[in-house]
This record gives C-alpha cells, sequence and structure tokens, in this order.
C-alpha cells in the first residue's frame, strides 16, 4: 500500500472538494434547463378520455394497443389529427428527447437529425447496406 506524501494529500482534498461542489452545480444547471425546456415544449392533456396529449398544442396521439408500433395517423373523434401533426408533433419530441440527452451528458443511440419542420432518428445499425439497398 502506497502512501502519498503530505505535500500532495492537501491538492486531492481541493481537487475532490472542487468535483463535489461541480456536480452540484451541474445538477442545478441541469434542473434549470429542463425547467425551461418543459416550458419552451409544452406537453398538455387535449383529452383525457382518450389519452390524447399535445406538444405545442399539437395533437401527440399514443399507440392505440400495447402491440401498435406506432400512434395512428388519423383519429376519427379528432379532425385535427392528420398525418401532417403526427408527424410535427413527433419531430418535436424527438427534438425535446435530443435536447434532454444534451442536458443530461448522455448519448443516444439513435441520433436525431433535424429536417426542417420534421426530425429523423437514424438507426444505422439495421440499415442495409450495398446494393440491395
Amino acid at each position: 500500500m502506497s502512501t502519498l506524501p503530505d505535500r500532495e494529500f492537501p491538492m486531492i482534498c481541493i481537487s475532490r472538494n472542487h468535483v463535489a461542489q461541480l456536480r452540484q452545480r451541474s445538477t442545478s444547471l441541469q434542473t434549470t434547463l429542463i425547467s425551461s425546456l418543459s416550458m419552451i415544449y409544452p406537453i398538455e392533456m387535449y383529452s383525457s378520455t382518450d389519452l390524447l396529449f399535445t406538444i405545442l398544442d399539437v395533437p401527440l396521439p399514443i399507440p392505440m394497443a400495447a402491440k401498435d408500433p406506432a400512434p395512428p395517423l388519423t383519429l376519427l373523434n379528432y379532425k385535427d389529427v392528420t398525418e401532417e401533426t403526427v408527424a410535427a408533433a413527433l419531430g418535436y419530441v424527438a427534438q425535446v428527447l435530443q435536447l434532454l440527452a444534451a442536458y443530461m451528458g448522455n448519448n443516444l443511440v439513435y441520433p436525431v437529425t433535424c429536417i426542417g419542420s420534421r426530425s429523423l432518428i437514424r438507426d444505422g445499425i439495421s440499415g442495409m447496406v450495398g446494393p440491395r439497398m
């Protein structure tokens, strides 16, 4: 077991205290950023009976059944739920996820590419490459 010389020990304590202070500040900053994000991209209940939400006042339906891969593109009871509005709402959600990941210091497995009012989530793992593409 090695021992540290006396002159290095205070420097290690100062560094640990500094790291602890930085972590506390970063947590506070993350909280502020996430709070700001919730104001910029508000997600609100539109219809509690149908569990229909909105993001930036754009309807965001959820999948109807547990095994559905995506939300419905239209809803008979809601004329403002169209393919375009669902695509825009999902684009906003993708942007929120990208910002949240950045604020939390995490990398997304599937990166978000913003393309105008819509966003694209790229799947570089299962994409076909080569002559069959």
